[in-house]
């Protein structure tokens, strides 16, 4: 099996290599890329960790880094020759940055030439439960008290 992995954020792209982990002992030994998808070249490299997760249990990796549109990036390097599947990780449904994912996960549906598999990462914080919905009710009613 050769999975690609894309790393948009180290959060949410943990449970999704964990997922590859746990097919792996229950079954073949994957080949894994990770996807690195930055809006700009540089930065903070997400993938350490995800790496680190995949040496501790011997399967093979290696790693690409791309920039621009996601959900391109991601179509682009599903064509990598031999490629079976995506493995996304993803915000729970609720959470703010899931609506910025929300993008991406239904491009994939619609545009992935291979098998997309979603994992959904991390539960939602009570901060972004509430503080998100508080945050935006407080400027609805600001604006209109300036109306």
């Amino acid at each position: 099996m050769r999975a690609l992995v894309p790393v948009l954020d180290s959060v949410n792209a943990l449970p999704a290599v964990r997922y590859v982990i746990r097919e792996s002992i229950a079954g073949e030994r994957p080949e894994v890329r990770l996807l690195d998808v930055r809006s700009w070249r540089g930065g903070d490299d997400d993938l350490s960790v995800a790496r680190a997760l995949l040496d501790r249990f011997n399967i093979r990796h290696t790693t690409q880094v791309r920039t621009g549109n996601k959900a391109n990036a991601i179509i682009r390097s599903a064509l990598w020759p031999g490629a079976d599947l995506i493995v996304l990780g993803t915000a729970r449904y609720g959470s703010a940055t899931r609506l910025t994912e929300d993008a991406v996960v239904q491009k994939l549906l619609d545009h992935a030439p291979v098998a997309l598999i979603v994992v959904a990462g991390k539960e939602v914080s009570r901060l972004e439960r509430y503080g998100v919905v508080a945050g935006l009710g407080t400027m609805v009613g600001l604006l209109a008290l300036a109306a």
